[in-house]
């Protein structure tokens, strides 16, 4: 079986190796109080197998600490590890190329850093960089690209998590995963990677080598849990597979060890609107699931290129079992026009799910539609795969301009979270104050393909 980690040209047995967790202004510009700050998990779990080998390890979280590219690179100089792995994983695939730019930051940092005339050795590992591994050392200039990991079996391959080696006292959960309640702490932890399913917009097997779904046990997913509760406190969790309500004995299982535990958790986990099965999510509410995000993308099949379920049922099958639905939306894939965009609009204000996160259609770099994307409709910089930054440009469709896309997008998003029926609803399930936070969030964003658009 091959190494989780493999760094060529180092010793783990006679150097410390310093792990980074890259922070990105870009994606929420002006919307830092609104989301998570969320433990680095890859960092965690690769400092805990390297240790294992007999390695030195250290992880330094940038993100959750806010240190800029500069300093993260003195920290780097005051270390002085021989060897540096800065980890480009956001917890969801596509957040991978948005860290990029501070990426590349950084290593140009590090490499003007005094190393007393001994370089240390640079290596990335993470969906972007395996999805562009040359590209992303010469834009870099970092000695390795890291290509991914076997995933056979995961809990044999990666054992546990490195949890002590984590800023946890910073981490925090998103606004909508706890109103009207404390937001920190936060924990986050993965039982499955991968995915079952090959959508044609998603990069997320980019860094698993095999198109494949591999699972840990329950037994080795109730233990990290049990560590989160017992040993930090934390009782707000993000589970943060690809599609964890997949798997029905599965899922069960892991839900009834912690049913049995009484820990009353809030967390939350990414579902289909085609497997949402009464019983099990009676169980997944009965552990302590409290939100799904639900990927709807859009009304039209002919859009999104395939069937998936039912959503108004699938809403009100979680909602039956006390589950709030975040649902996620996607405007602009290949085949929308104005109509379709609207109609999955329509449908989002029918639905009046409890929060909703509307995207634009991006072909990220390790799926397939970005190997088949024209690269002059690509975005301009990594910068403009960010959904909330100035620089944000979605693909064109056949009818429509990526500034239309966008323009629409926006307005949407406008639309949705003012809407005084979806207000109410917020206010009658979670009160006033949740109103207001909601009537208080950024709802205008600048952006520079629609500078001039009316």
């Amino acid at each position: 079986m091959k190494p989780f980690v493999s760094i060529k040209n180092i010793k783990i047995n006679m150097i410390d190796l310093l792990i980074i967790n890259p922070g990105s202004k870009s994606n929420y510009e002006g919307m830092d109080d609104l989301k998570a700050i969320e433990p680095p998990v890859w960092a965690g779990m690769i400092a805990y197998e390297f240790r294992k080998v007999g390695g030195t390890v250290r992880i330094l979280d940038a993100n959750a600490m806010g240190l800029s590219p500069a300093e993260v690179a003195g920290r780097v100089a005051y270390i002085r590890p021989r060897g540096v792995l800065i980890v480009v994983c956001g917890h969801n695939p596509t957040a991978s190329t948005t860290l990029m730019p501070a990426v590349i930051e950084i290593c140009k940092e590090i490499r003007k850093a005094d190393f007393n005339l001994t370089p240390c050795h640079i290596s990335l590992f993470g969906v972007h960089p395996s999805a562009l591994p040359e590209r992303t050392k010469e834009e870099t200039g970092a000695d390795e690209v890291i290509p991914g990991m076997v995933n056979k079996n995961l809990t044999k391959e990666v054992s546990g998590v490195a949890w002590e080696m984590l800023a946890m006292p910073r981490y925090r959960a998103h606004n909508w995963h706890c109103f009207n309640a404390d937001r920190k702490p936060y924990g986050m932890l993965y039982t499955s990677l991968g995915c079952p399913h090959k959508c044609y917009f998603c990069p997320v097997h980019a860094n698993l080598k095999d198109r494949r779904h591999s699972v840990w046990s329950p037994k080795w997913v109730i233990k990290q849990i049990d560590i989160l509760y017992r040993n930090y406190g934390v009782r707000n969790i993000k589970i943060a597979d690809e599609l964890f309500v997949t798997g029905h004995e599965r899922v069960n299982k892991i839900c009834h060890l912690i049913a049995e535990r009484d820990y009353d958790l809030n967390m939350w986990a990414y579902g289909r609107v085609d497997y949402c099965p009464e019983k099990l999510l009676e169980n997944m509410k009965k552990a302590g699931i409290n939100w799904i995000g639900l990927g709807i993308e859009s009304v039209d099949e002919k859009a999104k290129g395939y069937k998936k379920g039912d959503p108004k049922e699938a809403v009100r099958k979680y909602r039956d079992a006390g589950i709030n639905v975040n649902a996620n939306y996607i405007f602009g894939l290949p085949g929308d026009d104005m109509d379709s965009m609207q109609r999955t609009l329509a449908l989002a204000m029918e639905l009046n799910t409890e929060f909703a996160n509307f995207y634009t259609c991006m072909a990220y770099p390790g799926s397939k539609l970005y190997d088949e994307t024209d690269p002059k409709d690509l975005p301009d910089s990594w910068e403009g795969y960010a959904q909330y930054s100035y620089e944000c440009k979605p693909l064109p469709t056949k009818h429509l301009s990526s500034a239309e896309v966008l323009k629409f997008r926006d307005e949407a998003f406008r639309t949705y979270f003012t809407n005084q029926s979806y207000l109410k609803t917020m206010e009658d399930k979670f009160g006033i104050e949740t109103r207001k936070e909601i009537e208080g969030m950024k709802m205008k964003f600048e952006r520079r393909i629609l500078n001039g658009m009316v």
